[in-house]
């Protein structure tokens, strides 16, 4: 049975589209979802959502953060940061953000920027280790 699947971006729809399988990064590990009939609700961590039409993976969305809603009728996924397309990604990006955040924590004067700009930084050496990983599949 095909599930229906969104995934929403700050600037809107990311993609909607019937598929039959979905794997998304929760905050407790990697979940896979293949039917739909039980609402939850999931935080989402920095990860890759696989999306699945038969047994193929068809796209790959790198994600910062984000949630899922899963309802009778539909997979709802919405991301409160970045989404890439990993299919389009532009490698540099991930250099270039490091770069921004380092300058900006070099600059920084109270703690909670700071820390703020580490974890950033952190974010986005995790992404950028994950596109590698997952770039040539």
């Amino acid at each position: 049975m095909a599930l229906k699947l969104s995934i929403l971006g700050l600037k809107g729809k990311i993609f909607n589209d019937d598929v039959d399988m979905v794997v998304i990064p929760g905050i407790y590990g990697d979940m896979s979802i293949n039917a739909v009939g039980r609402d939850f609700v999931h935080l989402l961590t920095t990860g890759v959502i696989y999306v699945y039409k038969g047994s193929s993976v068809v796209r790959r969305f790198l994600i910062f953060a984000g949630s899922v809603l899963s309802t009778d009728h539909e997979i709802v996924i919405s991301v409160n940061k970045d989404c890439l397309d990993l299919a389009k990604v532009d490698k540099t990006y991930f250099t270039k953000a490091i770069s921004r955040y380092e300058d900006l924590l070099s600059e920084a004067t109270e703690e909670t920027d700071k820390t703020f700009f580490q974890q950033e930084i952190e974010s986005y050496k995790k992404a950028q280790s994950l596109v590698d990983a997952n770039y040539y599949k």
